[in-house]
């Protein structure tokens, strides 16, 4: 295709046809060009997340998040940079078959466009009148363009030399013999070439520590996965301003007939904790058979972004089956974490309540452990332990009496805050939020409860998922503010869910929706069903080629109607050679058409005030009754003859009342 447009922009030098396009043709397929560009772009947006990462770096993220938000604008802008030689060919081909070889800056000014119709008697300013020469701007941005990608072939370099060669050796500096350029070329590529490779070994190193960089996040794609499922860094030492993203990340459908909330969704869970990091010893992956769930039991449908990367499932605790009609590789770690490897765009599963099939396992040595050295923090939570008499609490009504005392507890001396603030001098933050703040996120809780319940010989391990309530119609959403970490607790026979964090956590989070937020909301879900049908087989390329077809054809229509191409050398427009003449409507030209029926017809050499004054019809009050006004009159037939501007309203009222008051003296006589 790319050899096609290139011999298409190259056959008017072995052709001589030329096409005639005036300037406002010109104007008319510059704007249509505009339109393409900022319909490539919006879909560039849709197509690549772009919507939710501005979101997610317009809205006070947490600092690993902007690394991933920034790489997904970086390849939408890269991706956007290789389309514009295609968004710009069809300007480019027109001028290279028309007549013209500059094109005046105005040319790119849709505000220029419009003043000069608005205000034609102005004149423009100078920039407007320069000219520049598009082929050369275009061989530039193809060139860069072609080059941004990272996977060259072998031939690409020489290529790229040889069309600079043939593009600037015409121009070259005559003074100079053809060895010292040939040398100079030799250099010119052997300096590329050395830059080439060391621009890909750069690259692969900055990879490798992007790799382990990101080990340390909880990735910042919100629709491929909330958390890294074998180790979670926290956001404990955070400072600032939490969980700003409504991005929506599941879409969960419940068979519940009272249509409960699905609660607690859980994507991974952790045993060992060192500040501020908590993983599970990084259990491996292992690829699993699907677990078909049994009959009449309450189901969960959900749906999430899946993309080439790995896909962690949100799945209840008591999950009792998992089925997916089309899923990738379905591997289960330790600890109650599945994943979907290599899936689809969209991971559609059915996870069923009513079983222990998630695959806890039973508690170790590393879930009642509490790996904190003596003093500061252990001391603390030794201290809070005794206070709230946990360890006998435990002892005689078991882990979920201790657990509820906890709940408790928290709930009535401690408060939800999105906002983290600074740590108290000498202390970290986890004891800065149990003995000074009170007051913090969901991983505070989470990892405050899950220690203290390991000070009082309970086994506890920290999970991370999602809290669902948001209710849309028939279905639930979980969007990425909704991300929340609780406590896993055994109670003896099965591991239970503890969440202590506050409830008021869900309506600091819930808060009003402004216009632009259902809008995007919209367009999201828009976006959502369209790839959601795409993927089940839906025939969405001959459906988008012809609505995208039809729709840049009704742009082009309106953009381009009225224009007047036409190749050069054909025949004159219409009305070419036709003089108009103004004032042919004149209220007094049946006046003097009366005048040269009574005394002879105006000679070709004398203007009409010179005939009048000849036949003494003017300057001389009286010297035809009847008369009076005819200079007047005569005055103004001459303005709106030959005045660009014409006449007035009232001035064309005053000509036709003297022209009224003129005919009736110049009347044919009888007998």
């Amino acid at each position: 295709a790319a050899l096609l447009l290139a011999l298409t922009l190259e056959a008017p030098r072995l052709v001589k046809a030329r096409l005639e396009i005036s300037q406002d043709d010109l104007d008319r397929l510059w704007s249509f060009t505009l339109v393409l560009f900022i319909a490539v772009g919006f879909y560039l947006v849709l197509a690549r997340d772009g919507l939710d990462a501005v979101g997610a770096l317009t809205g006070a993220p947490p600092a690993e998040d902007v690394p991933d938000g920034l790489h997904r604008l970086s390849g939408s802008a890269l991706t956007f940079l290789r389309w514009l030689p295609f968004i710009l060919y069809p300007f480019t081909a027109a001028v290279a078959w028309s007549q013209r070889t500059l094109v005046r800056l105005s040319t790119f000014s849709v505000y220029e466009q419009r003043r000069a119709r608005r205000e034609p008697h102005l004149p423009p300013p100078e920039w407007a009148t320069r000219s520049v020469h598009p082929a050369y701007l275009y061989l530039g941005l193809t060139l860069f363009s072609a080059s941004t990608t990272i996977a060259h072939s072998e031939a690409f370099l020489p290529l790229l030399l040889a069309a600079l060669l043939i593009a600037l050796w015409p121009a070259r500096n005559r003074a100079w013999r053809a060895p010292a350029w040939g040398a100079l070329l030799l250099l010119l590529g052997t300096v590329a070439a050395f830059g080439d490779r060391s621009h890909q070994l750069t690259r692969a190193a900055w990879a490798a520590m992007e790799d382990r960089l990101m080990l340390d996040t909880s990735g910042g794609d919100a629709s491929a996965a909330n958390t890294d499922q074998g180790g979670r860094t926290t956001m404990l030492g955070q400072v600032g301003a939490l969980k700003q993203s409504s991005a929506i990340i599941l879409r969960i459908t419940t068979s519940d007939s009272a249509g409960l909330a699905p609660g607690l969704l859980r994507e991974a869970s952790f045993d060992h904790f060192h500040s501020p990091r908590w993983d599970n010893g990084q259990r491996p992956f292992q690829a699993t058979d699907l677990l078909p769930p049994a009959p009449g039991g309450t189901t969960l449908t959900i749906v999430r972004a899946g993309g080439s990367s790995d896909c962690p499932l949100a799945l209840p605790g008591d999950l009792g089956g998992l089925s997916a009609p089309r899923v990738g590789a379905l591997e289960a770690g330790g600890l109650g974490s599945w994943r979907v490897h290599g899936g689809l765009p969209w991971v559609v599963y059915t996870a069923a309540h009513g079983g222990a099939l998630l695959g806890d396992g039973h508690p170790g040595d590393d879930d009642k452990r509490l790996e904190l050295p003596s003093g500061g923090l252990r001391a603390d939570l030794e201290r809070i332990v005794d206070e709230l008499e946990l360890k006998r609490l435990a002892f005689e009504g078991g882990a979920l009496a201790a657990g509820a005392r906890l709940e408790r507890w928290f709930a009535d001396r401690f408060t939800y805050a999105i906002y983290q603030g600074p740590p108290a001098h000498g202390l970290n933050p986890l004891q800065h939020f149990l003995n000074t703040s009170r007051s913090g996120h969901c991983e505070l809780f989470a990892t405050a409860t899950t220690l203290l319940l390991r000070a009082a010989g309970v086994p506890a391990r920290y999970a991370v998922g999602w809290s669902v309530s948001e209710r849309d119609g028939a279905r639930y959403l979980a969007r990425a503010r909704d991300a929340h970490a609780w406590t896993l607790v055994w109670d003896g026979a099965r591991w239970c869910d503890l969440d202590t964090t506050p409830p008021s956590w869900l309506a600091i989070e819930d808060r009003p929706r402004s216009w632009l937020g259902r809008l995007r909301d919209q367009v999201d879900e828009l976006w959502f069903s369209f790839g959601l049908w795409r993927q089940e087989g839906g025939r969405w390329q001959l459906a988008v080629f012809l609505v995208g077809m039809a729709v840049l054809g009704w742009i082009a229509w309106r953009q381009l109607r009225g224009s007047s191409w036409r190749r050069a050398r054909a025949r004159a427009p219409p009305g070419a050679g036709v003089l108009t003449i103004l004032g042919r409507d004149s209220e007094l030209a049946p006046v003097l058409s009366a005048i040269a029926a009574r005394y002879g017809a105006r000679p070709a050499h004398e203007t009409v005030r010179a005939w009048l004054l000849r036949l003494q019809l003017l300057g001389q009050v009286g010297a035809l009754d009847g008369l009076d006004g005819l200079d007047q009159a005569l005055a103004l037939h001459l303005r709106l003859r030959f005045d660009p501007a014409g006449l007035a309203p009232a001035e064309r009222h005053d000509l036709r009342a003297l022209s009224q008051r003129l005919a009736p003296a110049l009347a044919p006589r009888r007998g």
